[in-house]
């Protein structure tokens, strides 16, 4: 990812994914951030990051829903079983 250390390190993990996608050729459709933004919301996904360093080296995609005070954990709508390792 290009930036200095400093900058990657206090980054959030929305805009260290924002940046991946905009970067990485092979993230598919269904799971990159401005997808989310337009099935979820951007207020509504968010993601888990397995980093090494500098490197996002696995990524999960994922949406948050509210019933009933509760929130529920799913997959991104047309993501399926498509996973960023």
């Amino acid at each position: 990812m290009n930036g200095t250390t400093t900058e990657f390190l206090h980054m959030d993990r929305k805009d260290k994914y924002r940046a991946l996608c905009t970067e990485a050729s092979y993230i598919p459709l269904f799971a990159r951030d401005w997808w989310l933004d337009a099935v979820a919301g951007s207020a509504n996904w968010d993601v888990a990051l397995v980093e090494q360093g500098e490197q996002i080296i696995a990524s999960m995609p994922y949406t948050l829903s509210r019933v009933r005070g509760r929130t529920y954990l799913g997959q991104p709508n047309g993501l399926g079983h498509v996973l960023h390792l």
